[in-house]
């Protein structure tokens, strides 16, 4: 069962997030900011990571850039309610979003990860 660890600083998300993928067979693990999200990854290897942009702490683009060091292979969607940062390059969805678009990012990171 792949492992996805969700990181968004408001709560409902999180548990929206975690309800919808958990009926479609992955294992969600939860963090509320990028500080709790990085210990989380190095302590769980995620498959993929779905975190949002802003967040306090530390956000999504400085999370992205940390576990990116660690794993340069590592596939992390980006989400915001504010737009996609120029600097992003990897996958990213607009929140709010319809729940089938994001199955259907998350089916393809998946299945494009390097062996």
């Amino acid at each position: 069962m792949p492992r996805i660890l969700v990181v968004d600083d408001e709560k409902a998300v999180r548990k929206m997030l975690k309800y919808f993928l958990d009926m479609h067979h992955y294992k969600i693990i939860e963090a509320g900011n990028g500080l709790e999200a990085f210990e989380c990854y190095k302590n769980s290897s995620p498959d993929l990571v779905i975190t949002d942009t802003n967040m306090p702490k530390m956000d999504g683009p400085q999370l992205a850039e940390k576990i990116l060091a660690i794993n340069p292979n590592q596939p992390v969607l980006m989400m915001s309610g504010n737009g996609k940062s120029p600097e992003w390059k990897g996958p990213f969805i607009e929140k709010p979003f319809a729940l089938a678009k994001l199955l259907l990012i998350v089916e393809h990171a998946l299945a494009s990860r390097p062996d």
